[in-house]
C-alpha cells in the first residue's frame, strides 16, 4: 500500500484551504447583499483576501526554475508597453487629486479595446497553466468579480475592500486563462462607474501598471489590435467632445489641444483654467534591493511572475529603473519589456536631432520603441518629412510595427472622411454651445441681483467676478474658445 508523500498532502490541504475561504468569500457577499447579521465590514474581507494574495505568491516563488525554462515558448511582442494607454486618461493623476472623471475614461478604454479579436495567438497560455497546482483560479476571479458589487453597498471599509480586491487580482493574473484575460480590462473599467470617487485613482494605476500591460502581454492579439486600431486616438476625443455630457469636455478638450497642441492657433493663449495640465508621475524602481528607488523611474517591466516576487515580494509586473534592469538583463532579457516616461512637454517642432526639413513643424507622435528608445524611453515627434522616413515600408524592412498618432486632418470632404467630418463638426458646435449656456447662466444671475436691489457698482457682474465666483466651475464661455479654434485650424491645414 503506497503512503501519500507530504507533498502531495499538502498540495490537497492548500486545495481544500483555498476552496473553504472562496466559500467564505461568496458567504460574505450573501450577507452584505441580503443585510444578514453580522454583516461584515469592507476590512473583514479585505483581511480574507490577505489569504489568497500570499497563497497565490506562494506558489509563483516556487515555481520559478519551470517558468524560467519556458520562457523562450512566450512571444513578446518588441513594442513599448502603453501605458497608461497610450495617453494619460485624466486631466492629471497628481497626488492631491482625489476624484478623476470616470466617463473620458470609460469612453476612451472602451474604444481602445472595443474591437480586440476573439480568436486565440497559435500559442496560448493554458498549456502553461499545467505546472501551476490544481487550485480553482478562475472560481477565485469569479468570487472576486462578484465581491465588487459590494463595494458601493458597504458603510465601512470600502477603500480597504477596493484595494485589496484589485491587489489580489493582480496576484491571480499569471493563473488565468486567455478567456478570462481577455475579458478582464473590461470588468476593471466597469467600477468607474459604481466605485466611490475616492477609488478612482486606485483604478486607474491598477490598470495602468497591472491589468492592462499583462492582459495585453499575455493575449498578444490585443496589444496587435492596439497598435493596428488605435492610430487615430484624436477620433475617440472629437466623440467624447461632440457626445458626452458637458462635465466630460473640459478633460476632452485638454488631452486633444495638449498632446496636438498644432490644433492651436500660433500665440493663442486661453485664460481656462480648467487647462492647467500636470503630467502623470512615473512608476518608481520597485526592485527590493535598489539603492534610492524614490528618484530611480522605471524603465523596464518584468512580466515574470517568479521573478517578480523574487525581486520585488509583489505579483508581475515588476517595474525596474535602468540599473536594476541590466543586473537581470543578461539571464532574463526576454522578460524584460520597456515603458514609456511620461510626456510632459509635447514639441511643436520636429525632435529628431539632425532634421533637414525645410517645415520643421511636428505632426506625428511615435510611441514605439524603435524611436522612442532614442528619446530618452519618451514618445517622440516628427515633422513631415522624418515620418515618412523613419515609418515607410520601404525603408530599412524594419520588423517592428510602430505606433504613432497622426493629426486630424481638415474639416473638409477631400481629406476628411463622412464619419469624421460629422463627428469634428459636432465637436466644434458642442463647444460652441458652451458660450450660449454661460450666457444664459450670467443673464440669470443679473435678473436674481436686479431682484434683490443689489446695485452693480457694489457687486460687479464683469467677466472676473462671475468667473472666480466658484473656483470648483468650469468656464464654459472660455471653453467654447477651442471650438474656434479647432475650427480655424483645421480649415487652414
Amino acid at each position: 500500500m503506497m503512503v501519500p508523500s507530504d507533498d502531495s498532502e499538502d498540495k490537497e490541504q492548500k486545495t481544500d484551504g483555498v476552496a473553504s475561504k472562496i466559500r467564505y468569500l461568496q458567504e460574505y457577499h450573501n450577507r452584505v447583499l441580503h443585510n444578514i447579521y453580522p454583516v461584515p465590514s469592507g476590512t473583514d474581507i479585505a483581511n480574507t483576501l490577505k489569504y489568497f494574495s500570499q497563497t497565490l505568491l506562494s506558489i509563483l516563488s516556487r515555481t520559478g526554475k519551470k517558468e524560467n525554462q519556458d520562457a523562450s515558448n512566450l512571444t513578446v511582442p518588441m513594442t513599448m508597453c502603453l501605458f497608461p494607454v497610450p495617453f494619460p486618461l485624466t486631466p492629471s493623476l497628481r497626488p492631491q487629486v482625489s476624484s478623476i472623471n470616470p466617463t473620458v475614461t470609460r469612453s476612451l478604454l472602451y474604444s481602445v479595446l472595443r474591437d480586440a479579436p476573439s480568436e486565440r495567438g497559435l500559442q496560448s497560455r493554458d498549456a502553461h497553466l499545467s505546472d501551476y497546482p490544481s487550485l480553482d483560479y478562475q472560481g477565485l476571479y469569479v468570487t472576486l468579480v462578484t465581491l465588487l458589487d459590494l463595494v458601493p453597498l458597504l458603510q465601512h471599509g470600502q477603500h480597504d475592500l477596493g484595494q485589496s480586491i484589485f491587489y489580489t487580482t493582480t496576484c491571480l493574473l499569471p493563473f488565468l486563462s486567455d478567456d478570462i484575460l481577455s475579458t478582464l480590462p473590461y470588468t476593471m473599467i466597469s467600477t468607474l462607474a459604481t466605485f466611490p470617487p475616492f477609488l478612482h485613482k486606485d483604478i486607474i494605476e491598477y490598470l495602468s501598471t497591472s491589468f492592462l500591460p499583462m492582459a495585453i502581454l499575455y493575449h498578444c492579439q490585443l496589444l496587435e489590435c492596439l497598435m493596428k486600431y488605435k492610430q487615430e486616438v484624436w477620433k475617440d476625443l472629437l466623440y467624447v467632445i461632440a457626445y458626452g455630457p458637458s462635465q466630460v469636455k473640459p478633460p476632452a478638450v485638454q488631452m486633444l489641444f495638449h498632446y496636438w497642441p498644432n490644433l492651436k492657433p500660433p500665440g493663442a493663449i486661453s485664460e481656462y483654467r480648467g487647462l492647467q495640465y500636470t503630467a502623470w508621475n512615473p512608476i518608481h524602481c520597485q526592485h527590493i534591493e535598489c539603492h534610492n528607488a524614490i528618484n530611480k523611474p522605471a524603465v523596464k517591466m518584468c512580466i515574470d511572475p517568479s521573478l517578480s516576487v523574487a525581486l520585488g515580494d509583489k505579483p508581475p509586473p515588476l517595474y525596474l529603473c535602468e540599473e536594476c534592469s541590466q543586473r537581470i538583463a543578461g539571464d532574463h532579457s526576454e522578460w524584460l519589456i520597456d515603458v514609456l516616461l511620461p510626456q510632459a512637454e509635447i514639441s511643436a517642432i520636429c525632435q529628431k536631432k539632425n532634421c533637414s526639413s525645410h517645415v520643421r513643424r511636428a505632426v506625428v507622435t511615435c510611441f514605439s520603441a524603435g524611436c522612442c528608445g532614442r528619446h530618452g524611453n519618451r514618445p517622440v515627434r516628427y515633422c513631415k518629412r522624418c515620418h515618412s522616413n523613419h515609418h515607410s515600408n520601404e525603408v530599412g524592412a524594419a520588423s517592428e510595427t510602430h505606433l504613432y498618432q497622426t493629426s486630424p486632418p481638415p474639416i473638409n470632404t477631400r481629406e476628411c472622411g463622412a464619419e469624421e467630418l460629422v463627428c469634428a463638426v459636432e465637436a466644434v458646435i458642442s463647444l460652441l454651445k458652451e458660450a450660449e449656456f454661460h450666457a444664459e447662466q450670467r443673464e440669470h444671475e443679473l435678473n436674481r441681483r436686479r431682484q434683490l436691489g443689489l446695485s452693480s457698482s457694489h457687486h460687479s457682474l464683469d467677466n472676473a467676478d462671475f468667473d472666480n465666483k466658484d473656483d470648483d466651475k468650469h468656464d464654459q464661455r472660455l471653453l467654447s474658445q477651442f471650438g474656434i479654434w479647432f475650427l480655424v485650424r483645421k480649415e487652414v491645414n
